[in-house]
C-alpha cells in the first residue's frame, strides 16, 4: 500500500522506490520542505497510484524488483492525468536519460539541497513563494540571488529598506533576509516596520550582516525571534543552510510566539 503524506494545496510528488530506508528519507525531505507525498516500493504501486490521481511529479529510482525504471516512467505518463509528470529520476549510474524526457537526473547519494532545488527546476516547487533580501550592497545582492537561483529560489533583492516594505504589502514571502547596515532606516527599523505588517509579523527573518553586534543587538533581535548569520566575504553557505530550515520548518509563527512569550525555539 502506497503511504501518504498530506500538505492541502501543495503540489504532491510520487515517489518510487525499493529501499525503505531511502524512500523514507525522500518523503520525509519532501513533507518537511511542504511538499505531499504519496510513496510506493513498486512498479506496479507506481502505476495503480498513477491512475487514481494526479501527481505534480515523481522521483523515480530505476531499479525496481518487478519492473524496469523506464517501463514504469512510460506507464505513469501513459495515464491521461500524468501524462506530462515531471521526473526525477534518483539512481545509482548517470547513464541512459538522454530522449527520455526526465527533467533531472540525480546520482545516489543525494542531498536534502540537490533534490529541492532539481524539482524547484523542474517547475514544481513547494507553496513557500520567494525569499526577500534586504541590503545595501549590490554586489551582495547579486551574489546572494545567483545562490539562491542556483538552489531553485525565487529571490526579490533590494536595496532600499522602503522598497521592501513595498513588496510586503503585497506578496508574503517564504522568508527574509536583512543586512542591518543601510541608509535610511537601519535593520532594526526594518524589522519592527516588518514585525507590524500582516504579511511578515510570523515569518522566519534572518538577519545576514558584518556588524559586531553587542549583547543588548543580539537579545533584542532573538526577543523577537530573528536567526543572526555572520556576513563573510565570499561564503552565503552558512545563509543558504539557515534558509533551507527555515521554509521547511511549517511552524516559524508558533516559534515567534513562544520566544516573544520567554519559552524556547
Amino acid at each position: 500500500m502506497p503511504d501518504v503524506a498530506a500538505s492541502d494545496g501543495a503540489p504532491t510528488v510520487l515517489v518510487i522506490e525499493d529501499d525503505s530506508n531511502e524512500r523514507k528519507w525522500l518523503s520525509r525531505t519532501l513533507a518537511e520542505a511542504g511538499y505531499g507525498v504519496v510513496s510506493v516500493a513498486s512498479g506496479a504501486e507506481a502505476i495503480s497510484a498513477a491512475r487514481e490521481r494526479r501527481f505534480d511529479a515523481m522521483t523515480l529510482d530505476l531499479l525496481l524488483p518487478d519492473m524496469n525504471g523506464w517501463e514504469v516512467l512510460e506507464a505513469v505518463r501513459g495515464t491521461p492525468q500524468n501524462a506530462h509528470i515531471s521526473t526525477v529520476v534518483i539512481t545509482v549510474v548517470k547513464d541512459g536519460a538522454n530522449g527520455r524526457g526526465v527533467q533531472d537526473l540525480l546520482v545516489k547519494p543525494v542531498s536534502p539541497e540537490a533534490l529541492l532545488a532539481s524539482l524547484r527546476r523542474a517547475g514544481v516547487p513547494p507553496e513557500d513563494g520567494a525569499i526577500l533580501v534586504v541590503d545595501d550592497d549590490a554586489p551582495t545582492l547579486h551574489m546572494a540571488a545567483l545562490a539562491l537561483i542556483e538552489l531553485g529560489y525565487r529571490p526579490v533583492c533590494e536595496q532600499r529598506a522602503a522598497d521592501a516594505l513595498r513588496f510586503i504589502e503585497n506578496e508574503q514571502p517564504a522568508a527574509i533576509v536583512v543586512d542591518l547596515i543601510m541608509p535610511e532606516m537601519t535593520g532594526f527599523e526594518l524589522i519592527e516596520r516588518l514585525r507590524a505588517a500582516p504579511n511578515a509579523r510570523d515569518l522566519p527573518i534572518i538577519v545576514w550582516t558584518a556588524r559586531d553586534l553587542g549583547e543588548e543587538d543580539v537579545k533584542r533581535l532573538r526577543g523577537s525571534g530573528e536567526t543572526v548569520i555572520a556576513k563573510t566575504p565570499g561564503d552565503i553557505g552558512p545563509l543558504l543552510r539557515e534558509l533551507r530550515r527555515v521554509t521547511r520548518s511549517g511552524n516559524h509563527a508558533a516559534e515567534v510566539a513562544a520566544i516573544a512569550a520567554g519559552g524556547e525555539s
